[in-house]
């Protein structure tokens, strides 16, 4: 059928049909009727497809080892073999070697990535917008959507066997794991979607979009298949960034290239946790968020011997303002980790006498390790700039899109793959996990948006996204805007007592930057970019009651422009609470009131003992001491 068709069927299934949750999709109240002729007897009724992808069984968690079995694949790669073997043959065409997906003649929604941001546009803002939607995902991981952030930080902290079942996407993921964002039994199969009257979601694991033709709205996959789509959206996220002398080292050395290791996702994950069991030492090259973390997990939850060098003049120096870069090299040192600041890698080579990799740096100076990480940022994920004739941003890399996230007609950008224009700061590439959830959802809005329909207009991207970095629990900042350290900044702390009884402060030391404290960016003369050291997003800490947030504070500030006023930023700097003197006020007068209550239900207590007591035995009761 031509698009036109299609969308007046949409229209009309939507007049005809309830609005359904996702865990009934299947219950269509109806007779399917079969396009890919498969018999009554494989798919069964709508009622039983729908049993089937809520009780089906779980199979062990994925392992830690990387190598399968007798097949001698990994767990995950036969998961997606036996997906993938479960899809009908396609039909080759008559233009191409390659095939054509028989699941629909079309998919009205497309994403390409698996990813937060993908899923964020998928399965919430698009079914939400148009609830019969029927929306394809793409990506060439073998798991559903998943938060990368625990890999790097609390998984290190994980017993074996819970790490294993928090891997696993099936059975009963909210008891089990909190890093999927839905369970396998979410997804509608690839094949069956089309089926679906009421809409779903489908993910189909293990395949990669290789070309993308805008002016045709289709695209080509590695496995030759074809798609086309009414409209499309790029969540391709990004890949480790390489170092071209450890790639010509692995190369020439199988023992070198056996010890490196990049990291991205969770079979990455795995893979580190594997090499690191087996090594007592390990270099980790970069200085940023993830060189950091990972050093931390490695050396103090590990028990390695950890080895960091970078090229920065310090830890995080690139975000944190030099006081705050320096106390955080510090508290690195104590977890036990040795680093090497200022250092680039000259030389990669295998010592086989120590059996060792050997690193050169730039200084002259030689590091050894069992084994040697690489954590000095991602690229974004844009090969199909190529094939579709997209624009890339020259700075920061990333999908050109404006501030409603469309880089052409009916085809989007969301999460690290993209540079928006941000109506406040200008243009960015962002890649944390905020900004993926929250582009996402702004991308799937407008591409199910309606001219005819007011509540699906269009909106522009102007989320404020925050990002977090946490170091052994101890150690946590948060930030908003743009944090940059080349800009100006104006820190504000929650600084201890006075020193000696004359009153005089005590020194400015790095010592100092363990209290709470606010960081104001300046650009131009106003606050771009605010960092909460030490302070919890909340203003009060209470799991009953809902508490104002400081990251939204944050916000609101950027939001009014506000002048870089020494004076003005003092006072701002007090609404942020860095004393946290609010909380302890709240906790006080919780306390208060608790004890009331308490009071109140003893004296209620008691009043029913006295009222009760003399009609019993006709004795008078004691008052009873308050």
């Amino acid at each position: 059928s031509t698009h036109v068709t299609y969308e007046q069927q949409l229209k009309q299934k939507h007049s005809q049909r309830r609005i359904v949750t996702p865990i009934d999709r299947f219950d269509n109240g109806g007779e399917i009727k079969r396009t890919d002729g498969l018999t009554a007897a494989d798919a069964g009724d709508s009622r039983s497809l729908q049993k089937s992808a809520l009780t089906r069984s779980a199979p062990a968690a994925l392992p830690l080892a990387a190598g399968g079995a007798a097949t001698g694949k990994s767990t995950a790669q036969r998961t997606v073999a036996e997906q993938q073997a479960t899809l009908p043959a396609p039909a080759a065409p008559a233009d191409s070697p390659g095939s054509v997906v028989t699941m629909s003649d079309r998919v009205p929604y497309l994403i390409i990535g698996s990813g937060f941001a993908g899923m964020a546009a998928a399965a919430r803002a698009i079914r939400a917008s148009d609830p019969l939607s029927k929306v394809l995902m793409i990506g060439d991981e073998p798991y559903p959507p998943y938060l990368r952030p625990p890999l790097s930080k609390e998984l290190w902290r994980r017993k074996d066997d819970r790490v294993k079942a928090m891997l696993s996407p099936l059975g009963d993921m909210r008891r089990n794991s909190w890093l999927f964002v839905e369970p396998d039994s979410f997804f509608i199969e690839p094949r069956r979607l089309h089926l679906a009257d009421t809409g779903g979601v489908s993910l189909w694991k293990g395949r990669r979009v290789i070309a993308l033709d805008i002016a045709d709205k289709r695209v080509t996959l590695d496995s030759g298949d074809r798609i086309e789509y009414g409209k499309c959206l790029l969540a391709t996220g990004g890949r480790p960034r390489t170092l071209p002398v450890f790639d010509a080292a692995a190369a020439q050395s199988p023992e070198v290239a056996a010890r490196t290791a990049y990291f991205r996702n969770i079979d990455d994950f795995q893979s580190l946790r594997n090499k690191a069991n087996q090594a007592k030492s390990v270099i980790v090259i970069g200085g940023g968020f993830l060189g950091c973390e990972l050093a931390v997990s490695l050396t103090e939850v590990a028990k390695k011997t950890g080895l960091e060098c970078f090229k920065e003049s310090g830890t995080l120096a690139h975000v944190l303002p030099p006081h705050l870069s320096e106390h955080t090299s510090k508290f690195i040192a104590q977890s036990g980790v040795a680093q090497y600041p200022g250092e680039r890698v000259t030389s990669v080579d295998w010592d086989s006498a120590a059996g060792q990799v050997k690193v050169g740096l730039s200084s002259g100076r030689s590091l050894s390790a069992d084994l040697c990480l690489v954590a000095v940022g991602i690229e974004a994920n844009t090969q199909l700039a190529e094939s579709a004739g997209l624009e890339i941003d020259p700075g920061d890399g990333g999908f050109l899109v404006n501030a409603e996230l469309e880089a052409r007609a009916d085809l989007y950008a969301a999460g690290d793959a993209c540079s928006y224009y941000d109506v406040l700061l200008g243009r960015r590439r962002v890649e944390h996990v905020n900004h993926a959830e929250e582009s996402g959802a702004v991308a799937g809005r407008n591409m199910a948006s309606d001219p005819a329909d007011p509540g699906r207009k269009r909106s522009t991207y102007q989320h404020q996204s925050s990002f977090w970095c946490n170091l052994a629990n101890t150690l946590a900042w948060d930030a908003v805007g743009l944090v940059d350290s080349r800009l100006e900044t104006q820190s504000f702390f929650a600084m201890p007592p006075p020193a000696s009884d004359d009153g005089a402060a005590g020194s400015d030391t790095a010592e100092d930057y363990q209290y709470p404290g606010v960081v104001f960016y300046l650009k131009a003369g106003r606050v771009v970019g605010i960092l909460l050291w030490n302070l919890p997003d909340e203003i009060f800490q209470d799991k009953k009651a809902f508490a104002p947030s400081r990251l939204n504070l944050a916000r609101k500030v950027l939001a009014e422009r506000q002048l870089a006023d020494p004076a003005a930023l003092q006072a701002l700097a007090r609404e942020f609470d860095v004393y946290q003197t609010v909380d302890d006020d709240y906790q006080d007068l919780k306390k208060y009131m608790e004890t009331k209550e308490r009071q109140q239900q003893q004296a209620e207590a008691s009043a029913t003992a006295n009222s009760s007591g003399p009609a019993a035995t006709g004795v008078a009761s004691a008052p009873v001491p308050a």
